[in-house]
């Protein structure tokens, strides 16, 4: 199971970036114009370069590491979510 998988089935994020771990609700996957992958969720807790731990995050996929998808689930979208209104130039997996 991968990012796709969790953001459909609705499954929390666990990984490490930046040194630190995160647990996120992902909300949107794919990739900027730039042809970078991107994830875009709301974190719930864990590290944060901003010391902001909860909130809106954007993360490079490339700098996730050991990203397990958790049994927890999450209802939906969090407020400030507007589908299709991000930085993807393609989207792979969204809510």
């Amino acid at each position: 199971m991968g990012i796709e998988d969790a953001i459909q089935d609705r499954k929390v994020l666990r990984f490490s970036y930046g040194g630190a771990i995160r647990r996120v609700e992902p909300h949107c996957y794919g990739k900027t114009r730039l042809g970078e992958e991107m994830l875009l969720a709301w974190q719930l807790g864990g590290g944060s370069g901003s010391g902001e731990a909860v909130g809106w995050k954007t993360f490079r996929v490339k700098e996730m590491v050991a990203v397990t998808v958790t049994p927890d689930s999450f209802e939906g979208t969090r407020d400030g979510y507007k589908r299709g209104e991000n930085v993807m130039a393609e989207v792979f997996a969204q809510l």
